[in-house]
């Protein structure tokens, strides 16, 4: 179901954001969501639980295509996704895979935990991994977060490379100002706090330390730290986190 009513003649075309939480998702979200919108496209959002909740029309008169945005972490077993070869899928949709040190991942999530334990710790771990693998093998573009910090421009160039958009480097400029701009906006009101959520699908309680690189050391103890490093060592050195 849609809040607002459907552009005329508009098809759908499914943006999908997967992989690891705390990890920059709701910003690559956000990014994709304005690139298409400043392609000129008409723009859902959308979640796996939920209804088509907001439907921005776009002025793209050639193009009919309606980009539906969903932020999903996790692949789900029974997916049709996973029943089909990568090779063998119809393009229906354009994949995001998030991908964040994984100790800076662990970090942001206790941070919002009361009372954390070792089996949250091997938990998160475990799930950041899995949830980065899933999509790993269909995904159009893996966003890192960090390669985004030290260089938006050239990540968001490749993102727009992705959907196949050609926008100019000042549209570029006006799509990372419009998604970084977004957390000096949440609570103001209620009222306006829902209406992000909605559009952004962004909250006040998802940033906790600023996204800091290296953020973790602040957060985890070195028991902890040397808890991940030693059993998930292979895979933050396959990713360059660790040499």
């Amino acid at each position: 179901m849609y809040n607002t009513p459907l552009p005329s003649g508009a098809w759908p075309y499914r943006a999908i954001i997967g992989g690891m939480p705390q990890a920059g998702s709701t910003l690559c979200f956000n990014l994709a969501r304005l690139l298409a919108e400043n392609a000129g496209y008409s723009v859902a959002v959308h979640t796996s639980d939920e209804d088509e909740v907001h439907v921005l029309p776009g002025i793209n008169q050639e193009d009919k295509r309606l980009y539906s945005f969903s932020k999903q972490h996790d692949l789900a077993a029974d997916a049709i996704l996973y029943e089909i070869p990568p090779k063998d899928l119809e393009r229906y949709f354009t994949l995001f895979n998030v991908k964040r040190d994984l100790r800076d991942t662990v970090a942001s999530g206790f941070r919002k935990l009361e009372n954390k334990n070792e089996f949250d710790l091997m938990q998160m771990c475990e799930r950041n991994i899995q949830w980065h693998s899933d999509w790993k093998e269909i995904c159009d573009y893996e966003w890192v977060y960090e390669a985004y910090k030290q260089d938006p421009l050239k990540i968001v160039n490749e993102m727009q490379d992705a959907f196949g958009f050609e926008l100019p480097e000042v549209r570029l400029l006006k799509v990372i100002h419009g998604a970084e701009i977004l957390k000096n906006l949440l609570n103001k009101n209620d009222a306006q706090d829902q209406l992000i959520w909605n559009v952004a699908r962004m909250r006040s309680d998802q940033i906790t330390n600023n996204g800091k690189i290296g953020g973790y050391k602040d957060t985890l103890t070195s028991e902890q730290i040397e808890f991940i490093e030693s059993r998930h060592g292979d895979w933050l050195k396959e990713h360059g986190y660790i040499k």
